[in-house]
């Protein structure tokens, strides 16, 4: 679905300017009431087939926080979807780091990490 509007939106556009489809990129801006872009949304659903066509289609692009303060990266590392988080990283030109309460992506991967260990551990204690 998600090709076939991306490519819809490029024939409507016809001519490309200066290499850039404006049709696209304003796609790609928009955001929902939580400030959320189509990035935001395949991230906080795990999708990274749609992830990968939405980065292919604009690797320049700049995304902005939501309304929670949550860049697409910080989305990505704080739930702990690694292939996510390493196609934006190896991707995008210059993915922002921003999180909420003025935390990091390095904080997110810090956090997750302690969260994943607690949950090991608590496995371990049950058997």
């Amino acid at each position: 679905m998600v090709k076939v509007l991306i490519e819809h939106a490029k024939a409507f556009q016809g001519d490309l300017e200066n290499g850039v489809n404006n049709a696209v990129k304003k796609m790609q801006e928009k955001t929902n009431n939580e400030k959320n872009t189509a990035l935001h949304e395949a991230i906080h659903n795990n999708h990274l087939d749609v992830v990968k066509q939405l980065i292919e289609e604009g690797p320049d692009f700049s995304y902005s926080c939501n309304d929670a303060d949550e860049t697409p990266l910080y989305l990505a590392v704080e739930r702990g979807f690694e292939k996510v988080m390493d196609h934006i990283l190896d991707k995008c030109k210059s993915p922002a780091h921003d999180g909420p309460l003025g935390r990091t992506t390095l904080h997110a991967a810090l956090i997750w990490d302690n969260q994943v260990k607690e949950v090991k551990n608590d496995i371990e204690l049950e058997f």
